[in-house]
């Protein structure tokens, strides 16, 4: 039984730890990571606690008797309850149990946005189950990301059916497509942070007439070697002209951070956007290939004046990421019954020190 207590001490412990690490206010790598798998972490700590009751109970008790052999047992599980409980609260906005944040509406013609995000991941050369999911869902925006060169020439013949495209082919994996069924103005591609990391952004005149704001991005996530700050001043320079923007707003893209993070929850409060996934589920899409490794890094966002009609991650097609398909509906009277966080001075000073902490690390 002993070594059972030091191999359950030796898995809950570093459990605990990467639970601590993401409240550390850093954009180092190793510290943002763990901002990704707290679906995961949470499972694995309430296992750990589980298997620890029964371990750590007293001498001669039997199974159901689940309780501690002393102060040390007791703070360990104590700990073990505490990290599960902290993960799945972060969590629990995304679970159907949750109130929605954005609103369903049945929409009027003329109001209707469908967009479609989808990280095609550079190296997979299964174009033509692309062509196909855009052929059957017809979006009217549809952002790609991930396209070099090759993918340039693979999707050309969507100019026969969008008759407005930005291009931005890169072999660096941040190459970026926009494809657009409907009128914009004021369309480009912008480098925000980082020279050789694209966005676009663009007015879209909806079928009835009302002009919108629409945004695409895909910054660099944290990985070994590269921290967050790029990643976090591009998502907050965005939230800022969305929040100063007299119009309405959307944005998507695979943004590279998770729905509950702390970057993501202050760029909606920066933004003042709403998450159609609150109160509804995690829509998981990457990685696509891990089954038991999976979390929402492509997302979409809109200002209040915006209502959902639908939202749903689309079937495997080739790529790590699936792609994300959301029906939208530009509703204004829908603004007085849904409002995003309200946004505080320690937001706005949070945001222009990450700001520039992001500039000066992609210097």
């Amino acid at each position: 039984m002993r070594w059972i207590r030091i191999s359950l001490g030796a898995l809950g412990v570093p459990l605990l730890l990467v639970t601590l690490l993401p409240f550390i206010r850093t954009g180092e790598w190793w510290v943002r990571i763990w901002d990704f798998p707290r679906l995961q972490i949470a499972i694995a700590l309430m296992l750990v606690l589980a298997a620890s009751l029964w371990a750590w109970r007293r001498d001669g008790a039997r199974w159901w008797d689940l309780r501690p052999r002393g102060p040390g047992a007791a703070a360990f599980l104590g700990a073990l309850a505490l990290g599960a409980g902290y993960q799945g609260a972060r969590m629990m906005p995304y679970l159907p149990v949750w109130p929605v944040e954005m609103q369903a509406v049945t929409c009027t013609e003329g109001k209707t946005l469908r967009v479609l995000v989808y990280n095609v991941l550079m190296t997979n050369r299964d174009a033509q189950a692309l062509l196909d999911v855009v052929a059957e869902n017809r979006p009217d925006i549809l952002v790609l990301m991930e396209t070099d060169d090759w993918w340039d020439r693979a999707v050309s013949e969507l100019d026969a059916s969008y008759a407005r495209s930005l291009r931005r082919p890169l072999d660096n994996k941040y190459g970026l497509h926009v494809f657009s069924r409907l009128e914009w103005r004021d369309a480009e591609i912008r480098a925000l942070v980082e020279a050789d990391v694209p966005s676009a952004r663009m007015q879209i005149r909806l079928s009835g007439g009302d002009w919108v704001w629409f945004h695409a991005l895909h910054p660099r996530p944290p990985i070994p070697g590269q921290d967050s700050g790029p990643r976090d001043a591009e998502l907050l320079i965005v939230g800022q002209e969305m929040k100063d923007s007299p119009r309405p707003s959307v944005i998507m893209g695979d943004m590279n951070d998770v729905a509950w993070s702390s970057t993501t929850r202050l760029f909606q409060r920066i933004s003042g956007t709403l998450d159609p996934r609150r109160g509804r589920g995690f829509y998981p899409t990457f990685n696509a290939k891990w089954p038991l490794l999976r979390w929402p890094l492509d997302h979409v966002f809109a200002t209040p004046e915006f209502a959902l009609i639908d939202l749903k991650v689309l079937p495997y097609i080739g790529s790590d990421h699936f792609p994300v398909q959301a029906d939208l509906c530009y509703h204004p009277p829908v603004s007085a019954t849904q409002a995003p966080e309200p946004v505080t001075d320690a937001d706005r000073a949070r945001a222009a020190e990450r700001i520039r902490d992001g500039h000066e690390e992609a210097r």
